[in-house]
């Protein structure tokens, strides 16, 4: 399903990231490219719309959302050394069939955790791919908003233009 998403993203966007508008088709309709999206689908609201405490909210929001690695690394490491023992099991189990002449359950387990440990590694790399892409979305959503931060920032520091009359008085 992750793949599927990652995968219709990546269609929506036809590949490009630089571009920030949507993509109309011929019938009048607006795809957002994948990165404008939040989680349920549905596109950004305009950082223009939100008030300072807003974006602040939705910053702090999307950083304790951040989704981790540790997960997808635990799963390929455990991936890798289910399939390592399986591949040393395999060997045993070859070199115990060769010997006897009859297959052994070494051989069995040894398939079995080679299989397994590969599937792992495929499941750990699909989502690999949709956290990757979610953090995409969180970096990009963030560096929108802080953009906008910072806007509201200046604009809060800059002299008013009575403020500049004065200055210039006698």
């Amino acid at each position: 399903m992750s793949l599927a998403l990652t995968l219709v993203a990546l269609l929506c966007t036809g590949g490009h990231h630089g571009h920030h508008g949507g993509h109309s088709s011929s019938s009048g309709a607006t795809f957002e490219p994948g990165w404008l999206l939040d989680d349920a689908g549905k596109a950004w609201v305009a950082v223009e719309l939100l008030s300072r405490a807003d974006l602040e909210l939705e910053v702090n929001t999307l950083h304790a959302r951040w989704p981790g690695m540790g997960g997808v690394a635990a799963l390929i490491t455990a991936g890798i050394v289910l399939g390592l023992v399986g591949v040393g099991f395999t060997i045993a189990g070859i070199v115990q069939t060769l010997v006897t002449g009859m297959v052994t359950w070494v051989l069995g387990v040894g398939l079995g955790a080679l299989g397994t440990g590969v599937l792992l590694i495929i499941l750990g790399a699909i989502d690999f791919l949709a956290v990757f892409d979610q953090r995409n979305r969180y970096d990009y959503r963030i560096k929108q908003l802080e953009q906008r931060l910072d806007q509201l920032e200046k604009v809060g520091r800059a002299p008013s233009p009575s403020q500049g009359l004065m200055l210039t008085r006698f």
